[in-house]
């Protein structure tokens, strides 16, 4: 089921007899944006995405197959 949309001027669902623009809009623009918010990267992933730019691993020769000299 989902939930009707509330107008800025409508009384706020809460009951508070408030607009709901003046009670509880900010709070529910801020829930939205939180759910929708990217996650946040662990500080592990960081430092692994910071040290393959730093310091790329290096492919060893007799992992690249044999040569053609």
């Amino acid at each position: 089921m989902t939930e009707a949309k509330v107008r800025r001027n409508a009384p706020c669902w809460c009951g508070s007899g408030k607009k709901y623009k003046n009670c509880h809009l900010t709070a529910d623009l801020a829930a939205a944006a939180e759910r929708n918010a990217p996650p946040v990267p662990h500080a592990r992933d960081i430092f692994e995405i910071r040290e393959n730019i730093l310091a790329p691993k290096q492919v060893r020769s007799d992992e690249i197959g044999p040569s053609r000299r």
